[in-house]
């Protein structure tokens, strides 16, 4: 039974969520989608759990865990098992934490973490990248032969990787909604019909300028292709199911 405190925090949160949805103007299915998707976690959380030994890795900030839930609910709702043997594409990794998760979830798996290690425009003169590229190393070491590192900038990785298909893309990379924009389109040209495409940070609000917020950005690409995808998931993350 949740406490008062944390049903007060839960309910002032979605307010919160709700209006900033209106603000970056949410297609109405967006908001159904929010509100069926918030009650099914919180009648089932149990349902949705997975743990893994987080204790293990050299991390500085765990900004990932939080969101297994809506992970595990994707994933049972498309009837995705862990022993899937699926290609997997991670648009930012930053120290591994969700890298460390993709690989110890999806023993069968492979993944493509792309990242440059510099940092986007929160990070500057906030983090040394250099320790956060040295934390990434050393968390993702026991998956190293399931796991291609690329330290590049997700434009010159769709580049060079064009031929390449993917099952689940991770899109977590700079925050700007032009960006985030730009990787979903690239990214949907390369994830296979019937795969999945998970947007993080969808309601962070980190800055007053929408052009800086992921939020327009993904918005945007699901009003853009909206006869080639459903929507799975809306939370703090949004998931996507690419239909045609």
């Amino acid at each position: 039974m949740p406490s008062i405190k944390q049903i007060f925090y839960q309910s002032s949160k979605t307010i919160v969520d709700l209006i900033y949805m209106s603000f970056i103007c949410c297609p109405l299915p967006i908001f159904w989608k929010y509100a069926t998707c918030k009650i099914n976690l919180i009648k089932n959380i149990d349902h949705y759990n997975y743990t893994f030994n987080i204790s293990s890795l050299n991390l500085s900030n765990d900004w990932f865990s939080i969101s297994i839930p809506s992970w595990m609910y994707t994933m049972k709702h498309l009837q995705i098992h862990p022993s899937s043997k699926m290609n997997i594409l991670e648009i930012g990794s930053f120290e591994g934490c969700s890298t460390y998760f993709l690989l110890d979830f999806f023993k069968n798996s492979t993944i493509t973490a792309v990242d440059t290690w510099n940092g986007s425009i929160e990070h500057k003169g906030k983090i040394n990248f250099i320790e956060v590229e040295k934390r990434f190393d050393q968390n993702i070491l026991p998956f190293k032969n399931r796991l291609k590192k690329m330290k590049s900038t997700s434009n010159d990785f769709f580049t060079l990787c064009k031929d390449q298909r993917f099952e689940l893309i991770y899109i977590d990379g700079d925050h700007h909604a032009s960006a985030v924009y730009q990787d979903a389109v690239q990214a949907f040209l390369v994830l296979k019909i019937n795969g999945v495409l998970i947007f993080d940070d969808f309601n962070w609000r980190h800055s007053f300028k929408l052009s800086e917020l992921p939020g327009p950005g993904i918005i945007k690409f699901i009003k853009d292709y909206k006869s080639q995808l459903k929507v799975i998931y809306v939370g703090y993350q949004l998931h996507i199911q690419k239909i045609y």
